[in-house]
């Protein structure tokens, strides 16, 4: 077999991206650099609604899987469904020779000629255990059988496909869409075998945490869990020493031409309203009569199809449910139809996946009339978070001014639901709608209750946001409202500029009402005694990075020596969902015995007392939209310490709280999927915090005379009455 494609051949390089980032930018434009005769097309993997319009460097290709088969396989088959699809199509129609590439798992660092298959060869494999050296390395850093037998011996993140691939292409494109839990590369090592194949035998080909050759330069990087955060190691998810190291000035000048082309983040993968398509979809449509449904095409079709079919493949997949409620003709439809209205209340199901088998999960309110005298409140209304309290705040806010209005609880969210939720009217009585929904999530609203956007009505989002800009942010559908309203002047001018007039309408930010929980009920409160505590609270789910529970740490650990006298209490929730975030955050307050984390969901009355229950609050966020625990803590009579920047300035200065001095700097890295890298937050300076908690522990009468000042700038906040008369003029309510 031929191993070498020159330049001058007609080599086809298919870029297969799932990612809406710049990694494949990066790829491509290296492509193109060192193989300029070279034809380059991209092929997309993600949600089709989500495929950028314009990709990278290079045409999309025209060759896609169907509708229904990328409903069929996992996350980690899916890019090589395209990716295959794409190479069969142009092998059809002519018989060239193709290197299929996976954007963010491999980078280009030189010429892939020597990876360049003829067109007599069949599939051209890159082998992870060629050239592994013994060079000061032990039997512990070579693989073993149990993982080769997980990822296999060839790399799953590029191929050659020379001219006579063909029969190995249809058996891989086969076995993907069957859904056994097979991972790609050892589909890869059976193809080998069963088809023509042969490997690739220059090890500057597929370097890896396996090898990588002393003596010559890498071409192509095969590193599909390269983390720019642990940029030291070539695999982020190494749980021991690394079986390659990297620390050297070679190895390191080639990680950092590669490093843009790595570490894609997957862009979500959801059907049409939001519906992640989960194992039990996957299983749902590999039945035959699935075959030829059209998801995204005929999106109300699929939906009720996968309504009748959803129960049916969770019961199959579920041993605890198939023994509760029986199999095939034996179900107890009546009592499974029971447990799954509990199952999508408690999210543990589809929200958009109707539990009774027959209408949408989230149904259409019901429209009595479009007065104009009142508003509807759409919001999170029986949900524990930030937002969901600020639509309550709101409906509070009518009732006690007497304006007529109609409750909306949203379903959407994965918040865990109130213990005690409020009541609800569910039902359309007015023309306009104050929808107390997150801006990116506006276009959930409009898909799921159309009822509310009808010609004639008016939306207003009351959106918050926790960037100085929009721009680059999360997808905003400022087209679905007829104007924003924000509770900061800070968010006020992040949305100015954006289509939609914006006003600021502050929200009224009530005294909490805590339980009668005392330290010795509230977890590690319990075993603080009269020891002095700093509280630091955050969902996990709001950015970590953004509310900066490691420089709250750093600041601790710089005021106060190991078991000087306080403590540090960090409270959190959802640590299990981001669990390398919280890893990280429990990773730091191990070094010290007077840092606890505390992962648990509270009753928000509970809640309020663990915060009302400390001696200090500190935030040293990076940016915050309202900032509402702070302004809790302060009815509370709970001394401050929070950043210097952002939407809490619009309710505290020097005078009612310890306001911790910063600079601005870029997002970068630190904002994950949710904020623009190139956007600016605030850096607080860890050494003023530092000394700030050393003043509040120091001087506790000066901390007492700054959390007086804080209640009493609480208590002359706009109150219920005077918002709910400026939102009255905003609508044109006569009240």
């Amino acid at each position: 077999m031929s191993s070498a494609g020159p330049d001058g051949e007609a080599i086809d390089l298919i870029i297969v991206t799932r990612s809406t980032d710049q990694t494949a930018d990066a790829l491509a434009a290296a492509l193109s650099a060192l193989h300029p005769n070279w034809s380059l097309s991209a092929a997309w993997a993600g949600d089709p609604q989500q495929r950028p319009t314009s990709p990278t460097g290079a045409a999309w290709t025209a060759h896609t899987p169907s509708e229904i088969d990328l409903c069929r396989v996992s996350d980690e088959d899916r890019p090589w469904l395209a990716g295959l699809a794409a190479a069969r199509a142009l092998l059809l129609e002519r018989r060239r020779s193709i290197i299929v590439l996976l954007a963010g798992d491999v980078a280009v660092a030189g010429s892939l000629s020597p990876f360049a298959p003829s067109v007599d060869d069949g599939l051209v494999l890159v082998p992870r255990l060629l050239g592994l050296s013994t060079a000061g390395c032990s039997t512990a850093g070579f693989p073993g059988v149990s993982e080769l037998l997980v990822v296999g011996a060839v790399s799953s993140s590029a191929i050659g496909v020379g001219g006579e691939a063909l029969p190995a292409i249809d058996w891989l494109l086969g076995e993907i869409c069957t859904g056994d839990a097979v991972p790609f590369g050892r589909r890869l090592d059976l193809a080998s075998a069963l088809f023509t194949a042969r490997q690739c035998s220059d090890t500057s080909i597929g370097a890896s945490i396996w090898r990588w050759p002393e003596d010559k330069s890498v071409c192509l990087l095969d590193a599909p869990r390269y983390d720019p955060n642990t940029s030291e190691l070539l695999d982020g998810m190494l749980d021991g020493p690394p079986r390659v190291s990297i620390a050297r000035a070679d190895r390191l000048a080639t990680l950092r031409v590669c490093a843009p082309q790595l570490s894609a983040r997957d862009a979500s993968f959801q059907l049409p309203g939001g519906t992640p398509v989960d194992a039990v979809v996957q299983l749902a449509v590999r039945s035959p009569e699935a075959s030829m449904l059209l998801p995204w095409t005929r999106a109300a079709e699929f939906r009720a199809w996968l309504n009748r079919n959803y129960w049916t493949a969770l019961v199959e997949l579920r041993t605890d449910l198939a023994a509760a409620f029986g199999t095939g003709q034996a179900i107890d439809t009546a009592s499974l139809r029971t447990w799954a209205v509990g199952a999508a209340r408690r999210g543990e199901a589809p929200l958009l996946i109707d539990p009774t088998g027959v209408t949408d999960a989230i149904k259409p309110l019901e429209v009595i009339g479009r007065r104009t005298d009142g508003v509807n409140i759409v919001g999170y209304l029986d949900r524990q978070s930030g937002v969901g309290a600020v639509g309550r705040a709101m409906v509070r806010l009518f009732d006690d001014a007497g304006i007529p209005h109609s409750s909306i609880a949203y379903q959407r969210t994965d918040n865990p639901a109130l213990g005690a939720p409020p009541e609800t009217h569910q039902r359309i009585e007015f023309a306009t709608t104050i929808a107390c929904v997150n801006g990116d999530q506006i276009a959930n609203l409009r898909t799921d209750h159309p009822e509310l956007f009808q010609p004639g009505c008016k939306v207003i989002g009351y959106w918050f946001w926790e960037l100085s800009t929009v721009s680059g942010g999360p997808p905003v559908a400022v087209d679905a409202v007829d104007e924003i309203w924000a509770a900061t002047s800070f968010m006020a001018h992040a949305f100015e500029g954006h289509g939609a007039p914006v006003r600021t309408v502050p929200l009224p930010i009530e005294e909490p009402r805590r339980s009668g929980a005392t330290r010795d009920q509230l977890g590690p409160l319990a075993e603080a005694g009269d020891r002095f505590v700093f509280g630091v609270v955050l969902d996990h789910l709001s950015v970590t990075a953004r509310k900066n529970p490691l420089g709250a740490i750093t600041a601790f650990t710089q005021a106060f020596a190991p078991d000087e006298g306080p403590l540090l209490v960090i409270k959190t929730i959802n640590g299990e969902t981001c669990w390398r975030e919280h890893e990280e955050l429990l990773a730091a307050a191990a070094q010290r015995s007077d840092i606890t984390i505390w992962d648990t969901h509270l009753p928000i009355d509970d809640h309020y007392a663990f915060i009302g229950n400390l001696d200090a609050l500190v935030s040293l966020h990076r940016s915050e939209g309202l900032g509402l625990h702070l302004a809790e803590a302060m009815w509370m009579n709970v001394p401050v310490i929070a950043t210097r920047y952002s939407g809490n300035l619009d309710f505290m200065d020097d005078s009612c709280a310890f306001l911790v001095d910063a600079d601005l700097a870029p997002v970068g890295a630190l904002g994950g999927w949710v904020y623009p890298a190139e956007a600016s937050w605030a850096q607080p300076d860890l050494d003023h915090a530092a000394a700030l908690m050393r003043r509040v522990y120091d001087a506790p009468a000066a901390s007492k005379r700054i959390s007086d000042a804080a209640l009493l700038r609480m208590k002359h906040q706009p109150g219920r009455q005077e918002v709910a008369e400026l939102i009255a003029s905003l609508v044109g309510i006569r009240h």
